[in-house]
């Protein structure tokens, strides 16, 4: 979507947020562009928390966007939240739903 752009981002923090990802998906692109003997740059995991209001669901799907239009790719990861509706705002799915953890009494104790 034309919202989550990192033109309309605001803030300091998130401003870093979204640089340091752009700034990470260029170390990858630089090695895949190498030759073999390099070693790949670190992987990137972002915790994203904060009050409400804070801007979380737009790092997050600006993030994504970011993923999507730099890799010419609909696959943009794995983003999860701990309950459902936290889930749908990002377009995402739960961490049971994405870790594969089992839920209910049933699946539990067998």
């Amino acid at each position: 979507e034309d919202v989550y752009r990192p033109e309309n981002c605001r803030g300091k923090a998130r401003k870093l947020i979204i640089g340091t990802h752009l700034l990470q998906h260029k170390k990858w692109v630089e090695y895949y562009n190498s030759p073999s003997d390099v070693p790949p740059p670190p992987s990137l995991h972002v915790k994203c928390q904060g009050k409400p209001g804070t801007g979380k669901s737009f790092v997050i799907m600006t993030s994504r966007n970011i993923t999507r239009k730099l890799s010419k790719s609909n696959l943009a990861g794995g983003v999860c939240a701990p309950i459902g509706c936290a889930s749908t705002l990002i377009s995402g799915m739960t961490m049971h739903c994405l870790f594969k953890i089992p839920t209910g009494k049933d699946t539990l104790y067998k």
